[in-house]
């Protein structure tokens, strides 16, 4: 396989892929490693390519066109929402997704007023080796990793429990042993090659009962010297020279939403092209 990066907003891991199987996941971030820095380019993905990346296993055309379709679908319906104090914009990541059956490709476009997802990509990023991300057999390990990966400098994680229920589609029913022993333990012991000393420990509220709140997970931070893909390289310098020339043309507010810092927008250019007015500034 091809040794390429996922490399992402923050913002994605804020998102519940709710319902996604092991499978889709493999789909959804073998798409984003090819759409990254692609801006508004329409890429057409080959059948070939993409089981190819994806280690997709089922041989029929007619298996992968429903894979493509369940994971677009599901993908579709997640509330992907900016929120500051003035403004609510929801949308869609990709604006085309167009299976062809007889080329047999995947043709897809990033929504253009939300590039940031997968373009110029300077600061709260996540990244990860997307061939390490297919290996990983338990759709719990997979989701679990893309999070641990956004903390990969600091090799500290922590997230409350209906957090870690929503995001990693854990379901209701789960009781806190089940999340230990059927979520937690399992993930770990298979993410532990790729996160030197992972653990975890619940975090608990000083009250009658002591009650778990939610996680801490601990690993080794990842040292940037040695990385194949970090801010020193080429295509990290790249990526920065990039961003600059995106920062410029996208205004000067900044905003912050579901507490996490996001780049500068404007917000009001934003508004009127989703309002299809006219005059924009």
């Amino acid at each position: 396989m091809s040794e390429l990066i996922v490399k992402y907003d923050n913002y994605l891991n804020q998102l519940a892929l709710s319902s996604f199987t092991a499978v889709e996941l493999d789909l959804l971030m073998t798409i984003c490693s090819k759409m990254k820095n692609q801006e508004l380019n329409i890429v057409s993905l080959s059948f070939d390519e993409i089981r190819e990346l994806s280690e997709y296993s089922r041989s029929s055309n007619e298996e992968l066109i429903k894979s493509l379709k369940e994971t677009n679908i599901k993908l579709s319906k997640i509330a992907c929402t900016l929120e500051n104090e003035s403004d609510v914009i929801q949308f869609v990541l990709f604006t085309t997704f167009w299976i062809k059956k007889k080329e047999k490709t995947l043709t897809i476009q990033v929504n253009p007023d939300f590039r940031f997802v997968l373009n110029a990509l300077d600061k709260n990023f996540t990244r990860f080796e997307l061939s390490e991300f297919i290996r990983l057999n338990g759709r719990y390990s997979k989701q679990l990793y893309r999070l641990l990966k956004q903390f990969r400098s600091t090799g500290e994680f922590q997230i409350t429990l209906q957090d870690l229920r929503n995001k990693m589609d854990i379901p209701e029913s789960y009781d806190l042993r089940d999340i230990r022993e059927k979520v937690l333990k399992p993930a770990l012991k298979e993410l532990s090659p790729c996160f030197k000393g992972l653990k975890f420990e619940a975090k608990k509220e000083k009250r009658r009962g002591n009650p778990v709140t939610g996680y801490k997970f601990t690993f080794a931070k990842e040292n940037s010297k040695n990385s194949k893909d970090d801010a020193g390289s080429l295509n990290e310098k790249i990526e920065k020279k990039s961003s600059k020339k995106w920062n410029k043309d996208s205004g000067k507010k900044k905003g912050t939403f579901y507490n996490f810092e996001q780049r500068d927008y404007d917000y009001d250019r934003i508004e009127k092209e989703l309002l299809n007015m006219d005059n924009i500034d």
